[in-house]
Order: structure tokens, then C-alpha cells, then sequence
């Protein structure tokens, strides 16, 4: 009888819903505008990129501030677009657009290109070369 009462006991506790009252906090940036119709939007997985496929065949990148990275023409039959990658554990960042009407995938590969304030600093070579290689270490 004494478990026949623990057994009852289980399944009722089984059978009642799990709930749990839960709050959701949203923190909402200011909109900015890219100044064309939108076709598409994706972000890179940590959030910090996001890629806007515009209605005029360009894709906008743009930093998790609404400030535009760069952009690139594309298809004009692309209309969707979905990212993969991270930078952080060496997976290497891909954008894929698709065109939903000829069946078309396209890869592609980007990197950020980072400008220095290189004046004042020792370098070897011409000072006026269009390319410089920086290399940053810790002589101790």
C-alpha cells in the first residue's frame, strides 16, 4: 500500500504542468536607416556584424553600432542571405546569398581590414611605401 501511494504520488507530480514564472528585459538600439529598401538581414554568430542585402543588388556591412563597414555588388536575383562562422574559435566567417528564383548559392569569404596611425612609430624601409607589415610583440 505504501508504494502504491509513492507511485500515485510520482505521477501526479509527473502530470502537473511545469511552469515557471519568468521576465524577459529587452534592450532595443536606436534604428538607423541604410537609406534603401531592405531585402535581406543576418548577423555573425557573436552578434558584433550584421549584413544587410539591399534591394539596389548591394550588401552592406555594417558594426553592432549601425556604422557601415563596407559593401560589395552582388546578383541581383540574390534575396536571402544567412551567415556562418566564428572568428574567435578559428571557424572561418562565411556570408551565403541565394537567389529563391534560380535556385543560385553563392559564398562569400570576407575580412576586415584595419587602418593604424603608424606616425612616430620606428619602421624600417621607405616611409612613404602604400603597404606597411605591423607586427605587434612584447620585448621584456
Amino acid at each position: 500500500m505504501r508504494y502504491l501511494k509513492q507511485f500515485i504520488l510520482i505521477l501526479c507530480a509527473l502530470a502537473l504542468p511545469a511552469s515557471a514564472l519568468a521576465k524577459v528585459d529587452f534592450i532595443k538600439s536606436p534604428p538607423f536607416h541604410i537609406k534603401q529598401p531592405v531585402k535581406a538581414v543576418t548577423s555573425s554568430f557573436d552578434g558584433l556584424t550584421f549584413f544587410v542585402l539591399g534591394q539596389n543588388s548591394v550588401l552592406y556591412m555594417y558594426n553592432d553600432r549601425g556604422e557601415k563597414q563596407g559593401e560589395t555588388t552582388v546578383d541581383p536575383s540574390m534575396d536571402m542571405i544567412s551567415t556562418s562562422g566564428f572568428k574567435k574559435a578559428n571557424i572561418p566567417e562565411f556570408i551565403y546569398l541565394t537567389s529563391s528564383k534560380t535556385g543560385t548559392i553563392q559564398k562569400i569569404a570576407f575580412s576586415k581590414i584595419v587602418q593604424f596611425d603608424l606616425s612616430g612609430s620606428p619602421f624600417i624601409g621607405n616611409a612613404e611605401a602604400k603597404v606597411a607589415v605591423v607586427i605587434f610583440s612584447d620585448f621584456q
